[in-house]
């Protein structure tokens, strides 16, 4: 359906293909938006999927078209992954949405601001992985990092909660403080996403080790074997900066968001000895020009 005057009138019925014509015909008179039924939301998703490369070959996307048609992909997977199967195919498309992302953002085609103005501030755990990848890419380009590190980076973030699968979603979706019990049964996930993905056959040690190693800290502090600097890798350590600054930053059941400037005053002055102070200080550069 088109949209004029405003009011809704019928464009095309059912069966009928949108050719570059129509399009072309539907600019010309004015109307930029199309809507479609409710019903059909599912199969325009579905068709993005099995399409998105073929998509993003339109020379005539602008940088936020581009930004804007990942992010939704790459969302609607990861709900897809959580809300109802975790598979080996599952996550290897997962792995492919942030190869797409990487090459556009390398390639210039794709501008990283662009992405992360569509983070969202409604924490669920599949947005927190999307959006903690989108800042550990965006982090990893302004480290410097290859295309390589940048896909392991990504991905190591997109799949680090795999193992929150695992968890009681009573425990989870709790809104409010966990008990000592369940904390303890809480710091199971990087564990149980690791062996998660094991299972399913992943061999890239480093996209692993960043899964299982999310919540160490450079102090020790931290858990699943309570890792000191020296031990973990840099790339889990961007990691570990994102998803920190994303659980700050989005609104919870039982707390708002926190402001940007208070999120990163509070991760300087109490996580100076736990975190990265060099990565924060790139990620808060990085924050100032979105």
């Amino acid at each position: 359906m088109g949209y004029s005057d405003e009011k809704k009138v019928l464009f095309s019925t059912s069966g009928h293909t949108f050719t570059t014509k129509k399009r072309d015909e539907l600019l010309e008179s004015g109307n930029e938006s199309l809507f479609i039924t409710k019903d059909d939301y599912s199969k325009m998703k579905e068709y993005r999927a099995e399409n998105i490369e073929e998509l993003l070959k339109n020379p005539n996307l602008t940088s936020d078209d581009r930004a804007e048609l990942l992010y939704e992909s790459v969302s609607d997977q990861m709900y897809n992954m959580f809300e109802r199967c975790i598979d080996q195919k599952s996550v290897h498309k997962a792995k492919k949405y942030v190869q797409l992302i990487v090459q556009e953002i390398i390639t210039n085609r794709m501008h990283s601001e662009a992405l992360l103005r569509l983070t969202s501030h409604d924490f669920t755990t599949h947005s927190h992985s999307v959006n903690v990848s989108m800042y550990a890419i965006a982090l990893g380009k302004e480290l410097g990092l290859s295309e390589t590190e940048m896909m392991q980076v990504g991905t190591g973030a997109l799949l680090h909660d795999l193992g929150k699968s695992k968890i009681s979603s009573k425990i989870i979706n709790k809104p409010g403080k966990l008990t000592i019990e369940e904390f303890q049964e809480m710091k199971k996930h990087p564990r149980l996403g690791y062996e998660i993905l094991k299972e399913m056959g992943e061999t890239d040690e480093l996209i692993l080790q960043i899964v299982k190693g999310h919540h160490e800290k450079l102090d020790g502090s931290g858990y699943g074997e309570g890792l000191t600097k020296d031990l973990i890798k840099i790339e889990t350590q961007v990691v570990t900066i994102a998803d920190i600054f994303d659980a700050l930053t989005t609104n919870r059941s039982y707390k708002r968001a926190t402001p940007y400037f208070t999120s990163f005053k509070t991760m300087k002055v109490l996580m100076k000895e736990q975190i990265n102070m060099e990565y924060l200080d790139r990620l808060i550069k990085m924050m100032g020009r979105v």
